[in-house]
């Protein structure tokens, strides 16, 4: 959907990305009990790589439809 947005048309951006944390071994809260870290499919690369190559991808494209000076907030 961002290919469709012009450059240097947005003011804002604020995303939280995955974690890349999901079915690591790694454990999580759910409301008041800890459970394994496993968010579904979307959480989860195939490796490290892949899945910096997702994040430098979509950042790429947040710079480009930013507008100059525009701000944005990334949680990770």
């Amino acid at each position: 959907m961002m290919a469709k947005i012009p450059d240097a048309a947005i003011d804002f951006i604020c995303a939280d990305f995955p974690y890349n944390i999901s079915g690591k071994g790694g454990l999580t809260m759910r409301h008041d009990k800890i459970v394994k870290a496993d968010f579904g499919e979307w959480d989860k690369f195939p490796t490290e790589e892949a899945y910096l190559d997702f994040v430098f991808a979509v950042c790429a494209e947040y710079r480009r439809i930013l507008k100059p000076n525009a701000s944005m907030v990334l949680f990770f």
